[in-house]
């Protein structure tokens, strides 16, 4: 079959690798849509911890049943299906309790060499982790619920926001921006800050009722202002990156009893005030992945009860994935995320 192989830095070429074997208890898959996210930039670019060349990268990805294992149940095939592509050893006591997103073992396909993603011809692939999309979700909005599932897990799951309450959003990429749509569905009234402003002209859009720049206005002085010197509810950083700044600004723009919930941040260690979290009761929590998700965010989207049609600014022939990755590089403002279509 044929693929695309990210084979060094900045650098693909298309390969014949074999097909894959049908799996005990999964299905094969043929791709026809992959999203690009930060990490197929990072692998790209050469700085991802995992993404090593050479290797076939796609984790945002759906596609049709092409064959079935014996035995497996609730798929057909050409059923058209959204792939969690995460998974954990299946054994251990996270595992089994539902948190394989925290498993010792985790693991994204499309970021190891010996587990390949979306830019091939076929995938093997566990039947749990495929979800059936209806037929009236496009796949430009169905490639990207692996993404919509994180900022879901994050705002539903982790936040547990709550109708009534003030959520602040640092970050407006697509993470920042699917939170946005989660907490208006969970009926909060959402303040986001980026320093991009087609991004927060693009939040506006979608519901927020203060977009900041915080290169030139006070995240937190507004935050206190709008919520009478109270703070906000939850504070959810999303923007990533490695300044544990805005760590320290999401608690201090924290309500005392509030809850903070890192997203996107991944530096090695973070500076936390501590005082706020003994005397003020602050709740600091991690949010990774999309555990027993994708159901509840594909059933929101075909509803129309979360709208992220604004976050797929570009749809491009997969054989231009080196194309999509350098705008994705060049920073672009206007480019958020690009679908490629097998």
């Amino acid at each position: 079959m044929r693929a695309l192989m990210l084979d060094g830095i900045r650098s693909f070429r298309s390969v014949d690798l074999p097909e894959p074997a049908l799996p005990s208890g999964g299905v094969l898959i043929r791709p026809t849509a992959v999203a690009l996210c930060g990490s197929d930039l990072m692998g790209y670019l050469g700085t991802h911890p995992r993404i090593r060349p050479p290797t076939v990268l796609g984790h945002e990805a759906l596609g049709v049943v092409e064959s079935i294992d014996d035995g497996v149940v609730g798929l057909e095939v050409g059923d058209r299906v959204a792939i969690d592509p995460t998974s954990g050893c299946g054994t251990c006591r996270l595992c089994r309790v539902g948190r394989s997103n925290i498993c010792p073992e985790y693991r994204v396909m499309g970021e190891h060499v010996d587990h390949p993603g979306a830019m091939a011809g076929l995938l093997a692939v566990p039947a749990g982790q495929c979800h059936v999309l209806p037929d009236d979700l496009p796949d430009r909005l169905a490639a990207i619920v692996q993404p919509m599932a994180v900022s879901y897990h994050a705002a539903i799951h982790r936040a547990r926001i709550e109708p009534g309450e003030t959520v602040v959003v640092i970050g407006a990429g697509a993470i920042g921006l699917g939170v946005l749509a989660a907490a208006r569905l969970a009926g909060a009234e959402v303040i986001i800050a980026d320093v991009v402003p087609s991004r927060l002209e693009r939040a506006e859009r979608m519901g927020a009722v203060v977009t900041v720049d915080p290169r030139h206005d006070d995240l937190t002085a507004i935050v206190r202002d709008r919520t009478e010197g109270h703070g906000a509810e939850v504070v959810l950083e999303t923007a990533g990156g490695a300044d544990d700044r805005l760590l320290l600004q999401a608690v201090e723009s924290c309500s005392p009893g509030g809850r903070v919930v890192v997203v996107g941040l991944k530096v090695p260690e973070g500076r936390i005030p501590v005082k706020d979290l003994k005397f003020h009761e602050k709740t600091v929590m991690g949010s990774q992945a999309h555990p027993n998700t994708f159901p509840e965010v594909i059933a929101h989207l075909a509803a129309g009860r979360i709208d992220v049609t604004d976050l797929v600014t570009h749809e491009l022939p997969l054989d231009e994935v080196q194309r999509a990755l350098e705008l994705l590089a060049d920073r672009d403002p206007s480019v958020l995320k690009v679908v490629l279509e097998h």
